[in-house]
């Protein structure tokens, strides 16, 4: 993202009026950076919570005692083999 920014129209012509490296990569790179890390974190996140569940709910991931989404809907899954019926609202 750096490198694509570095070659902007605004970075050019602060090189131009004399700024110093240290003053485009503070006020000009890192913030103009920010925006896409945290997007691209934020879609990171939900796919990292859905493969620590799955790999929990097949039995690859955290074991029972540990609380995780994973064991949970396994524990879940397995009282619903044996009790169906639990299923339906009353």
């Amino acid at each position: 993202q750096i490198l694509k920014l570095k070659e902007q129209e605004y970075v050019m012509a602060s090189k131009t009026l004399g700024a110093k490296n240290n003053r485009i990569i503070w006020k000009h790179l890192i913030p103009n950076t920010m925006g896409p890390i945290i997007i691209t974190t934020m879609f990171t996140i939900p796919t990292a919570i859905f493969t620590e569940a799955f790999l929990s709910f097949i039995g690859l991931g955290l074991q029972p005692p540990v609380a995780s989404l994973g064991t949970l809907i396994n524990e879940g899954y397995k009282l619903l083999q044996v009790y169906p019926h639990m299923l339906t609202f009353s």
